[in-house]
């Protein structure tokens, strides 16, 4: 997965006009309209096709997703999938089908929505989104799941096939409400950090995803492997200070980092909730490695680029 993925839309859901809100009959979902765009954006060389489920209109998405996978060979398909509309192990089972059928490529929208004739809250919608997303990570990993959540209650072992493929596919979701955020950051698969004061290029997050993919748990920025523009960090602080800490720390913890005071890195979830960082305010950034280095996570570092602050940014000393 590259830094910037360019996706489309197919509309599944009667959701495709030429003029927004004049319904055209020839444009409402079908198999031969909707299959007709997917081919379209496949040959243009899009990434991704967003395939979007919903119940009164348009047609079903995965047995959509399932009829187009044949005809995909170099693009993604973001199949959308509505948390209490399936059986989750059955729900595994046809996801983990048709990434077989796609060779890996498929991605996973989560829609956190009420059934028909169903009334559920908003945080309540959530709790069971992020139970859904819990016990399908589990059984598309292969594993078996044991769950006795407030609406599921499962204790069963991963269908053959989810053994077989035994990685789950990356999960979108997305969201406005105080309690969407909290689901994704709950649920997130891993956690990049950094400044949001354009001193780091998040289009740079690609070199992490590669690390990711490639089985590395904890990645660190290095400003040093890659480029430090005039002005951005006090001469002291980068001919002196921060090359004779990171001598320190690898002298004393036996590691190889070259800049341990970046503040672009990314851990994995469960990593860091394993490491109960306890520290109150930016030393957390030491704690951090140090605990990663005790756990013998596999870690790399990559290049990035790091900017002169805009003149808004205070001091990490002055944030207490």
């Amino acid at each position: 997965m590259s830094a910037i993925e360019v996706s489309w839309f197919s509309a599944l859901c009667d959701d495709d006009y030429e003029q927004l809100g004049v319904v055209r009959p020839d444009l409402l979902s079908s198999w031969n309209h909707c299959s007709s765009l997917v081919r379209t954006v496949h040959d243009v060389g899009f990434d991704n096709v967003l395939l979007p489920s919903g119940y009164d209109l348009g047609i079903d998405t995965l047995s959509f997703a399932s009829s187009i996978a044949p005809h995909i060979t170099h693009m993604r398909l973001l199949t959308a999938i509505r948390c209490g509309e399936v059986w989750v192990p059955q729900l595994a089972r046809q996801l983990a089908t048709l990434n077989q059928v796609l060779n890996g490529a498929l991605t996973i929208n989560i829609i956190s929505s009420e059934m028909p004739g169903e009334t559920l809250d908003g945080p309540a919608r959530y709790r069971r989104t992020t139970e859904t997303m819990q016990a399908l990570r589990t059984l598309l990993n292969g594993q078996r799941l044991d769950m006795d959540g407030e609406f599921l209650q499962l204790h069963v072992d991963a269908p053959r096939i989810c053994k077989e493929m035994a990685s789950a596919p990356p999960f979108y979701f997305g969201g406005l409400s105080d309690e969407a955020r909290d689901t994704a950051a709950k649920d997130a698969d891993v956690y990049l950090m950094a400044d949001a004061d354009c001193t780091y290029d998040f289009r740079e997050l690609g070199r992490f995803v590669e690390q990711w993919n490639a089985g590395s748990k904890f990645v660190m920025g290095s400003r040093f492997k890659g480029s430090i523009e005039d002005g951005a960090m006090p001469r002291l602080h980068r001919y002196f200070g921060t090359p004779l800490t990171t001598w320190m720390l690898n002298r004393i913890f036996g590691s190889k980092f070259s800049d341990i005071h970046c503040g672009m890195r990314g851990v994995d979830a469960d990593a860091l909730r394993a490491m109960t960082i306890s520290s109150p305010s930016w030393e957390y950034a030491s704690e951090m490695i140090i605990k990663a280095i005790e756990m013998e996570l596999p870690t790399s570092e990559v290049p990035i680029h790091f900017y002169a602050d805009r003149g808004t940014r205070q001091s990490h000393m002055k944030r207490r």
